[in-house]
């Protein structure tokens, strides 16, 4: 039982991390989708090659 309820350094259980870990790549994912968006904008209005 003791096993069941350990947590890491964190605090975080297994379970917890596993979701904040799915939660941080979408949002990484999501953020460089965004951020190349924006650069292919940018990069049609003024090329910088």
């Amino acid at each position: 039982m003791a096993d069941r309820d350990r947590q890491s350094l964190t605090g975080l259980t297994e379970g917890e991390a596993q979701e904040f870990h799915k939660f941080m790549i979408q949002g990484t994912l999501g953020f460089g989708a965004v951020s190349l968006f924006a650069h292919i904008l940018i990069w049609m209005w003024r090329p910088w090659f």
